[in-house]
């Protein structure tokens, strides 16, 4: 390392070590954090590479572009033996990050910070599995879990097989949070190209800031590690699947957190973005805004199931959930698929494919006043499959075993009931009378589904073979009152089971009863009827409305 890196490391250090002694905010450096991403551009080996910068609120998006109205990355591949840096330019201010809507750190602004976006075009020499994009700056903001006043952001690409865009990470909402208040925080991103991503904690970057850099370096400091970044009164839980991540502060200190996302395709990893912040742990909150407190232990949540959402906040007053629709937010409305839209406890009840991926939050009226907004939850919606399971039959109790297997479809799932033996039904093991069998299915994306029929057994003894005779029918079905009986030639018993195979009514039907038989006593459902004429039985279902 060269004498001005020396000079200019020392310098750093100093100037960092002089942050953190003389209060957490100072109008020194407002350099919070930073990321990079790329795009492949469609030609071969080309990306736009994009860096966002995150700023401090005494700084101003002014004040930086004047000090720096570029950036250089630096591009380097170990495989190829090649380092070079290559210049971006600032295309605009992206947004500022406001403060919470009941305290601000910042007393002269009602933004805790902003971010400024640079652009630029590499072309790339070759394709290899090891380009580094990384941009380094010194000196950023003190941060009581990192002694480096090292800022260093990267990205990893692998093109060696295909050109690829990298995940884009969500746009931060926020860099202040109150002092034993519950968040989830968003430190998700998106991906056009249909790959899977992985988040977690790592350490912030650290070290000789000079091109190519050195992977070896990290900035923690003592206490602190990746499983526990920052002080939290509540276990610190990071969702490796959706980048949200759970924590409670509980003292006032800044603290810097990055996170690590990695793209995979087919099993291998194609690629890896980072993002490096800063935040604060603030105390004397008004309120916090307003914060979901439950959310499915997994994304993915099947279009047959259902989940609640639980609002925590404080002194609230009234809440309206809201969803994406189309790229604007709108109310939700108590229907068969949401119920609690004005409560704290939001319920999704078989939600339809057609709202995968979205996103939703509770906007509440609180001491801190009206439209206050919590942060946004977004779930995933897999598809269920719909088995089909008709046995249509009956035994005789010295019957044989069954194949349960040959009556549903498609096969592979899991069956349930008296007489059940894995996929075999066994009607000397069940014993006479009606069966309910069920039948539950698991797709490939976790999904089940249950299904059921019954299957009756009889001794055979008097009655002989037991049958159903196509002659028979019953109308009308569905029927509310009463149940007529086509194909009877004389005097027959007619009874009745539910689903559970309990007898619920049993009557003796002929001509002189029109052939009818009197259900109105019967509660709503599926019912099965068994009809016994001539030494011959059948078996019939009907539903009760």
């Amino acid at each position: 390392m060269n004498y001005y890196l020396i000079m200019k490391k020392t310098f750093c250090l100093l100037l960092f070590v002089l942050l953190i002694f003389t209060g957490y905010r100072t109008k020194a450096s407002h350099l919070l954090g930073g990321e990079l991403t790329y795009v492949y551009t469609g030609t071969p080996n080309e990306y736009l590479i994009h860096f966002r910068f995150y700023g401090g609120c005494y700084g101003t998006a002014a004040d930086y572009i004047q000090y720096k109205p570029t950036v250089s990355v630096c591009i380097s591949s170990v495989s190829q033996n090649y380092s070079d840096t290559i210049t971006l330019n600032f295309i605009g201010v992206l947004n500022y990050i406001p403060a919470p809507p009941c305290g601000s750190i910042c007393p002269l602004s009602s933004n805790d910070g902003y971010t400024a976006d640079y652009q630029g075009i590499v072309q790339l020499p070759h394709a290899a599995s090891d380009w580094k994009f990384v941009w380094f700056e010194c000196c950023r903001l003190g941060a009581i879990n990192s002694w480096d006043p090292s800022l260093i952001v990267d990205a990893h690409l692998n093109n060696l097989w295909v050109d690829h865009s990298s995940p884009t990470l969500n746009q931060v909402s926020q860099l202040s949070f109150c002092v034993g208040n519950n968040f989830s925080y968003d430190l998700g991103a998106t991906q056009i190209n249909g790959d899977s991503l992985t988040y977690s904690i790592i350490e912030p970057r650290g070290g000789d800031i000079q091109c190519p850099i050195n992977d070896t370096t990290s900035s923690y400091g003592p206490l602190y590690s990746v499983n526990y970044p920052f002080s939290s009164s509540t276990p610190i839980i990071l969702n490796h699947q959706t980048g949200i991540l759970n924590f409670t502060p509980s003292n006032v200190a800044n603290y810097i957190i990055a996170v690590l996302v990695s793209e995979y395709r087919n099993g291998d990893l194609i690629g890896t973005v980072r993002r490096d912040i800063l935040i604060y742990f603030i105390g004397n909150c008004i309120s916090a805004n307003p914060y979901i407190t439950s959310q499915p232990l997994s994304p993915i949540i099947c279009d047959n199931d259902s989940t609640s959402y639980s609002l925590s906040c404080i002194n609230a007053s009234g809440y309206r959930w809201k969803r994406n629709v189309n790229g604007s937010f709108a109310d939700i409305q108590n229907d068969s698929v949401f119920s609690g839209a004005n409560s704290n406890i939001l319920t999704v009840k078989n939600p339809p494919f057609v709202l995968n991926n979205f996103e939703f939050f509770c906007q509440i009226n609180s001491s801190c006043g009206p439209g206050i907004n919590s942060d946004t939850i977004k779930f995933h919606i897999q598809p269920s499959t719909n088995p089909v399971f008709n046995i249509d039959t009956s035994l005789c109790s010295n019957s044989s075993s069954l194949n349960l297997e040959n009556y549903v479809s498609p096969i592979g799932g899991v069956f349930n009931g008296t007489g059940v033996n894995n996929t075999s039904f066994n009607p000397a093991i069940s014993g006479n009378g009606h069966h309910l069998i069920s039948y539950t299915f698991l797709n490939q994306f976790g999904c089940s589904s249950t299904v059921f029929d019954t299957i009756f057994v009889d001794a055979c003894n008097d009655l002989g073979e037991i049958i159903k005779l196509s002659e028979y029918s019953i109308y009308p079905n569905p029927t509310s009152n009463f149940l007529q009986l086509n194909g009877l030639q004389n005097q027959a018993l007619v009874t009745i089971y539910d689903v559970t195979g309990k007898l619920v009514l049993q009557a003796e039907v002929d001509k002189n009863s029109n052939n009818s038989i009197n259900i109105a006593s019967l509660s709503p459902g599926f019912y099965h009827c068994r009809i016994q004429q001539n030494n011959q039985t059948a078996e019939l279902s009907f539903i009760k409305k």
